[in-house]
């Protein structure tokens, strides 16, 4: 603390007192010449200190009534002389000079309170301009004696901590400046140099002096490539680090950063450059640029100020991909979906996005996702397993489009999955929609097994998803009507409920004529009912007879059979007469129909009796038809297979298919001699009487359970007669709406009346353009033949 003596300055003797003449209190009270007004005095009570009473009367004896009376201060300095403004401004001057100086603090002239004091009184007499000058002259020099410094210290990363020191100095040492000169910088700065300050003077000298001379600058851009290179290849933070931040917010403090960013983008995105010739594989060079970049960004968010962040992180992330983009993109992504490696595929589709990158990331996705489509579509040893493997394949890709690709933020990669199974289902056209069909109807088939309604419905509405990209949506028509028809005639289908559910979806979301089904329930409601009445009457009739027929009465309209098939079985004789009531029954109710026996998808229970006991055997009605040839009392029969195509007269093909499920398949009641699993024309048949089945019923599969290849063959074929009487009428229909068009508005507008059903090849909408004008539908043009009129 500063001693008071140091601050008043007190005479040593005084005649202050001279003129006083001891009185006493009455006198003093009542003396006529006392100007200044009653007063009270002091007085000691009578319990006062009696020493305190002694040395005064003792004092007072020492003094003598007249002369002069000498007050004397211990412990007072020596009187000073008076200081001039000059010598002030001089002790002033060397203060400051030593205030910034570099180097171990010195002692100072003056100290600062006293160097505020001299400040103050230079300022008042007008001589602040001085004191002002030799600041800034003094600010100049310290900046070039830190220049020469710099420029002589140890160059490499070391220098960010020479740097960083002697900025620091610099700044406390202004400080203390400002503290003690804030007179001059407050008052005369302020007023005669408005916006100046000490401080702006002190980092303006600064700046010019040292920050922006080109010998700093080059030694700080020296600094920092080695700093940057130590801290890349070691992949290490550099103990360097705390100097480099603290330089960074210095060259913040004087607007000079941007000199400082410029140059370590430039280093980080150079060292990353080289990054890909590195790298055995994409993979690894992945994997590279990912940590890379976690490593960058980390550098970032701790050395660097948070509006440089992404600047750094897309500098290193550019350098390492630009050029390899779509080639990285191509190479990972569908290893990635093998792997499903959601997490990285997140990683690198946020590294895409940061570099612009992003339609190439959802351009390889597209072309992994068709590869892998296109993959399982051609691939025939695995035919009939399609739509079990394209079924996770497009979970996967769910899955990746929702975790992976930010859940609809870019709906790109939802619209280049669509494209990849629509592309992929064009390397064998018709397949995926003719197996999509099947798979339905082994679902509905086999049935929930255990599962809940709404798993169930999950399973069947996934497989409609796939069914979604396809063009041949007439093809899958086909095939899931016909499946339908074989599920309800024959009894197979696991829900009814399920079955409307999924027609009525079909129905609202792809195609009306998938409405069909609708009738399709209608007319075994109808025929029940139909069976019931008939019943009732036989009962009425004859109270013995029992129901041993259900026959179903279907609009050939509706149902996908061609009305000839399956009527040339011969029936025995019993089955035959109940076929030959109902008729009769049917005939009487409606009298303007006939019936049309189909026998293709009928069926039959048989009592059957073997070794091993008597089981009831579940069959077709073909099946049922060659096991009745058997039947006749009397030793083992055994007949050929003419003598049975004789006695049936069914197709070639369907008999030898019957006779094979009998006995070559799994569950064998028939013998074929001599043994095979292919039926020939000399092969006979005998009755397997040691057959044996753990259960009491027993149901044979027949081959007119499920859709064969010459079924499927026949189908297709159907297909294609029905696309060229679409392709026709709906030319015709576009033709009558406009009288003439040219060829390309024809084709275009084919194209979109038809695509709810399939997307015609151009060759097909040609040929049917010249059958029209084959058939006088249409003409040409004489002059101009791409010109065609409707022809009424």
């Amino acid at each position: 603390m500063t001693a008071l003596s140091t601050l008043l300055t007190l005479p040593s003797s005084s005649r202050a007192f001279s003129a006083v003449v001891a009185t006493s209190r009455d006198e003093s009270s009542h003396s006529p010449t006392l100007l200044a007004p009653r007063s009270k005095v002091a007085k000691l009570s009578v319990g006062a200190d009696s020493a305190s009473a002694s040395r005064s009367r003792g004092a007072a004896g020492r003094f003598t009534s007249s002369g002069v009376l000498k007050l004397e201060v211990s412990g007072l300095h020596p009187p000073r002389p008076p200081v001039s403004n000059a010598d002030l401004l001089q002790q002033s001057r060397r203060t400051i000079s030593v205030l910034l100086a570099h180097g171990p603090t010195q002692p100072t002239p003056l100290t600062r309170e006293r160097l505020y004091a001299a400040t103050r009184a230079l300022v008042m007499a007008g001589d602040g301009n001085l004191l002002h000058d030799f600041l800034t002259l003094t600010l100049e020099r310290t900046a070039t004696d830190m220049r020469e410094r710099l420029v002589k210290s140890m160059a490499g990363a070391s220098f960010f901590g020479v740097l960083a020191g002697d900025l620091d100095a610099f700044e406390r040492r202004v400080c203390n400046v400002r503290g003690a000169l804030a007179y001059l910088d407050r008052l005369y700065i302020a007023e005669n140099t408005p916006g100046a300050s000490i401080k702006k003077i002190a980092h303006d000298k600064l700046r010019r002096g040292v920050l922006e001379r080109a010998e700093v600058v080059e030694q700080l851009q020296t600094a920092l490539a080695k700093w940057l290179e130590a801290e890349h290849q070691n992949g290490t933070a550099n103990p360097i680090r705390p100097s480099v931040i603290s330089v960074i917010k210095h060259l913040q403090i004087h607007g000079l950063y941007d000199l400082f960013e410029k140059n370590y983008i430039k280093r980080t995105r150079q060292f990353h450059e080289n990054l890909f010739v590195q790298c055995p594989n994409l993979m690894t060079f992945l994997d590279v640029c990912l940590d890379r970049s976690a490593k960058e960004i980390e550098r970032a968010t701790t050395v660097l100020p948070e509006s440089s962040w992404y600047t750094a992180q897309r500098a290193a992330e550019s350098g390492s991909l630009d050029g390899h983009v779509k080639e990285l993109a191509n190479g990972v992504v569908g290893e990635l979906l093998d792997e499903k490696n959601l997490d990285k595929l997140g990683a690198l589709r946020a590294l895409f996005v940061r570099a612009d990158a992003e339609p190439q990331l959802v351009n390889a996705f597209k072309e992994a996702a068709e590869a892998r489509v296109k993959a399982i579509v051609i691939d025939k040893a695995a035919f009939e397993e399609m739509v079990n493997r394209l079924l996770p394949l497009k979970a996967l890709c769910d899955s990746a489009v929702r975790l992976s690709f930010g859940n609809g933020e870019n709906r790109e990669y939802g619209y280049a999955l669509a494209d990849a199974f629509a592309k992929g289902y064009l390397a064998r056209r018709r397949a995926p929609a003719e197996m999509l069909a099947k798979h339905v109807d082994r679902l509905m088939r086999k049935g929930q097994a255990g599962a809940s309604d709404t798993d169930f419905a999950q399973v069947l509405d996934k497989t409609l998803e796939l069914y979604r990209y396809t063009d041949d949506k007439d093809v899958f028509r086909a095939f899931y009507q016909r499946a339908l028809a074989r599920r309800l005639l024959l009894g197979r289908s696991a829900s009814d409920d399920f079955e409307k559910r999924v027609i009525k979806k079909l129905k609202a979301e792809y195609d009306p004529e998938f409405a069909s089904g609708d009738q399709m329930f209608t007319d075994l409601s109808l025929s029940r009912d139909l069976m019931t009445e008939h019943y009732d009457l036989l009962q009425r009739r004859n109270p013995d007879a029992t129901r041993r027929l259900t026959a179903m009465v279907l609009q050939q309209s509706v149902w996908p059979f061609s009305s000839k098939t399956g009527t040339e079985l011969v029936l025995q004789p019993d089955l035959q007469a109940e076929l030959d009531r109902f008729e009769s029954f049917y005939g009487e109710k409606h009298k303007n129909k006939r019936l049309e026996w189909n026998h293709s998808l009928g069926s039959a229970e048989l009592t059957a009796r073997f070794d091993a006991g008597v089981k009831t055997l579940t069959v077709s009605l073909y099946q049922a038809s060659a096991l009745l040839l058997f039947a006749e009392p009397g030793p083992s029969k055994k007949l050929g297979y003419a003598e049975i195509a004789a006695a049936l007269r069914i197709p070639d093909d369907d008999l030898r298919r019957t006779l094979q499920s009998l006995a070559c398949g799994k569950k064998r009641v028939l013998k074929k001699h001599p043994e095979g699993r292919d039926v020939n024309d000399g092969d006979f048949f005998t009755v397997n009487e040691g057959f044996k089945d753990p259960h009491p019923r027993v149901h044979i599969n027949s081959i007119q359970a499920k859709e064969t290849p010459e079924e499927s063959r026949k189908t297709q074929a159907a297909v294609e007669g029905d696309r060229k009487h679409l392709l026709d009428a709906a030319i015709v229909r576009i033709m009558k709406a406009n009288q003439k068009l040219m060829y390309e508005d024809i084709k275009a507008q084919t194209i979109v009346a038809v695509k709810k059903h399939f997307a015609p090849d151009i060759q097909s909408i040609k040929q049917r353009v010249d059958s029209l004008v084959e058939s006088e539908y249409m003409r040409r043009d004489e002059e101009d033949r791409n010109l065609f009129y409707y022809i009424a």
